[in-house]
Formats: C-alpha cells, structure tokens, sequence
C-alpha cells in the first residue's frame, strides 16, 4: 500500500515511533496536498512532541488530525504501521 494510493476519502490512522518517521509522513503527505485540520501544511507543525508515546495520525479527506493510539483503537480502527507503506520505508 502507498500513501499516494489513498482515496481521498479513506479513513486511516498510522502509528508513528520516531521523529524521523514522523518527518518522513509529513513530507510525503505535504507533496500529496494534505493538510492539517486546522489549514496548516504538514511540515509546519511537529504535532509529534506532543504524544511521543503511542502516536497516530488520522487521515481523511486530505486533510491530517492526531491522537494516542489507545483512541484510536477504543473507536474501532484499524492501526496501520509505517512498514505497511513502501513509499515510507
């Protein structure tokens, strides 16, 4: 599976468990046009200093939202990792 394979509207969460992931993650969702769900583009926020531990963001709709894991999995999604995208190797 590829990020730039996503329909824009599919709902996806990814673990992210490092500053380097999350910067890879970032670039590459910036040159698909996503964005934060406050407008921002995603290498102008380092939302990852914030939960560092059991880190996800959300994707839907081009646009980027984040929580803790456990979140995401008491709502009933599917926790993807960044392994499960070849572009993020």
């Amino acid at each position: 599976m590829k990020l730039s394979e996503l329909k824009r509207n599919e709902d996806v969460v990814i673990q992210i468990q490092t500053q380097e992931e999350y910067d890879r993650v970032m670039q590459v969702l910036e040159e698909l046009g996503y964005k934060w769900n406050g407008g921002e583009l995603p290498t102008e926020l380092n939302c990852w200093i914030i939960e560092t531990r059991n880190f996800c963001i959300r994707i839907k709709s081009a646009v980027i939202g984040f929580f803790n894991v456990d979140y995401y999995i008491s709502q009933g999604y599917a926790i993807h990792q960044i392994s499960d995208f070849g572009e993020l190797k």
